[in-house]
């Protein structure tokens, strides 16, 4: 995982609080950094884990430790960080972005126009320690927090300077120095916004025990996977949970799908355009998919042997109605606009709660797989194998209206079930 420490380097962090000794909000900075290294690394999976220090220093060199430096010289940088910039968190914070971006473009691990595959990701996550007063640049007082638009190339491709695997955690220091004083009404007014549209937490803070906890469960619960916005097609009646209280799911909801980086996987998320040979340039992605939700119950039916992806969700008002719910049901999910008619488009997948693992998982799919399944039944137990002109004229139909991306799958897919391989033309795939 790449993990990003953002600290703010603005003079107002040495303020030294009452109850805190000689050490200022910055010195506590600094050692909250430490203490998540500390915790982190009791993690088998942070062998793999890189780590980078930026500041909210003008130009480049903000960047203490970069793609170029092993970690080794990332504890020195920090412990010789002062405090002496402006506090132009949005700008320090795109630079944390375009950090992380720089590489993706030629690894082609946002796959562009081919569908978004959850296990082709490269998780990372930005800690931004700040004491959350007013936002100043070369120019004086910021009123409103932003992330200021500096273009590089594949930049155009998506509409946020943040991808689906990239998380903001905010921690949001507000030490009185004067311990019967008020806090900081200005701490952090934009950054819970922030950080939950990624898919983070901010935490506001009063001392440096309350800090450190916060570290520790940011540190301990670091999961890979992907942001999603979960949005149900129509509004659910209240369930009543098993604590009495009623369960509904809002309009809309960021939340984590949870997969491993490279684990492998069939198939992808549509786009949210049906994607066309002929357009001039793709549109822009937002980062995180909008994935529609059906609360129409339907059957959860997979094919035998047929290929397909499983995914945990992270709790939230969906999984826990869905889990009250019956559990042999489930709910189909869309990305509007993939389809050739550019509506709602036809389902890619479900999600179906588990009794056994109190989970609920999302199932992704052949693109209209419900069709699919009509057609191969019709095959299988119908034709008996046996394409005739009629089936392969409607089969024709279903694969025409198939993003691209999903017919060399596809193609392997039908191979379980001995179809030749040129029932899948070639030049759909081009």
């Amino acid at each position: 995982m790449l993990i990003v420490f953002l600290l703010d380097t603005s003079a107002s962090m040495n303020q030294r609080p009452a109850h805190h000794g000689s050490m200022s909000i910055f010195d506590c900075a600094k050692a909250g950094v430490e203490h998540f290294v500390k915790i982190r690394g009791r993690d088998p999976a942070a062998r793999n884990d890189r780590y980078f220090l930026v500041t909210c220093e003008e130009g480049l060199g903000a960047i203490k430790t970069g793609w170029k430096d092993s970690f080794p010289i990332f504890l020195p940088e920090l412990k010789n960080l002062v405090a002496r910039d402006l506090s132009n968190l949005g700008l320090a914070l795109k630079r944390c972005f375009d950090l992380l971006n720089q590489f993706r473009l030629q690894s082609a691990i946002d796959n562009y126009g081919l569908g978004r595959m959850p296990w082709f990701i490269e998780p990372a996550v930005i800690i931004l320690l700040t004491d959350g007063g007013a936002m100043t640049n070369n120019t004086g007082l910021q009123e409103h927090f932003s992330l200021p638009l500096t273009p590089y190339p594949g930049s155009e491709l998506t509409q946020e300077p943040f991808r689906w695997d990239q998380r903001l955690f905010s921690v949001v220091m507000q030490f009185s120095s004067n311990p019967n004083g008020p806090p900081n009404r200005e701490a952090g007014a934009a950054l819970p916004a922030m950080s939950d549209i990624t898919g983070g937490t901010c935490q506001i803070v009063p001392n440096f025990k309350a800090m450190q906890g916060y570290i520790e469960v940011v540190a301990s619960k670091l999961h890979t996977g992907i942001v999603v916005n979960w949005e149900p097609l129509h509004a659910v009646p209240p369930l009543q949970g098993p604590d009495g209280q009623m369960l509904t799911a809002p309009p809309c909801m960021h939340k984590m799908v949870y997969s491993r980086p490279n684990a492998g996987g069939f198939w992808p998320i549509p786009e949210s355009y049906y994607p066309d040979p002929n357009m001039a340039s793709l549109p822009p992605r937002t980062a995180a998919p909008s994935l529609k939700v059906s609360t129409s119950d339907a059957d959860p039916f997979i094919l035998d042997n047929f290929p397909f992806d499983k995914y945990e969700i992270e709790p939230c008002a969906i999984t826990a109605y869905l889990l009250q719910h019956k559990h042999t049901v489930c709910w189909q999910v869309f990305v509007a606009g993939s389809g050739p008619d550019g509506k709602l488009g036809a389902p890619f997948g479900y999600l179906k709660a588990s009794r056994t693992s109190g989970c609920v998982h999302l199932y992704v799919l052949p693109y209209n797989y419900p069709r699919l399944w009509a057609l191969l039944d019709e095959l299988i137990n119908q034709l008996k194998m046996t394409q005739s002109a009629a089936w392969r004229q409607e089969f024709a139909k279903y694969l025409n209206a198939l993003p691209n991306s999903y017919i060399p799958p596809l193609r392997n897919a039908l191979k379980r079930f001995g179809l030749a391989a040129g029932a899948v033309p070639d030049h759909l795939a081009s």
